[in-house]
């Protein structure tokens, strides 16, 4: 069996310092990571859950469903049983980063031909899949909701240089 570890910290920020501690670190031993290449977690806050994204080659993602657990708990040790729902797609080719909002898996996928994939976090289906050629022509490896809004990075030139661009929803 394949293993992962996703860390859980708290964020202060005061005046212009920002500090983190650890607060939990969560492991997930089990089958599906026997051929993975990396995993992404991501906090599903409106459904309390966490998912793990597991990118284990160019044609194929998994997603796995988990409850979140209590950060009462500082070690937590997931395996195969604790899975909720899993799905898997061919609809992402070079996993970079991920969010989630309101139901759905937001995902940066490609390089400078870079797509933001949507995806439904109850059956894995892809819902959208938008081009972000015109918004860019680096790589898209960051993203980000907050406040109804989306940010997504992009690597520039080999540096630590990253753009920032919002993308407003829209209903």
């Amino acid at each position: 069996s394949g293993y992962s570890e996703c860390y859980v910290e708290s964020v202060n920020i005061e005046k212009d310092t920002i500090t983190t501690s650890l607060i939990q670190t969560i492991t997930y031993s089990g089958s599906n990571l026997d051929s993975a290449y990396s995993v992404n977690w991501c906090l599903d806050k409106s459904r309390n859950k966490i998912v793990a994204i597991i990118y284990q080659d160019s044609s194929t993602v998994k997603f796995l469903v988990f409850e979140k657990p209590s950060t009462a708990e500082k070690i937590v040790a997931l395996s195969d049983n604790d899975i909720e729902n899993t799905f898997t797609t061919k609809d992402v080719s070079v996993l970079q980063a991920s969010d989630i909002f309101d139901g759905k898996l937001f995902v940066t996928d490609g390089y400078s031909n870079g797509f933001l994939k949507v995806f439904s976090l109850s059956d894995g289906t892809l819902i959208n899949s938008i081009s972000l050629s015109p918004i860019s022509t680096y790589e898209p490896e960051g993203l980000c909701i907050y406040n109804n809004k989306l940010y997504i990075n992009f690597h520039q030139k080999n540096d630590i240089e990253c753009i920032l661009y919002e993308l407003k929803f829209i209903n």
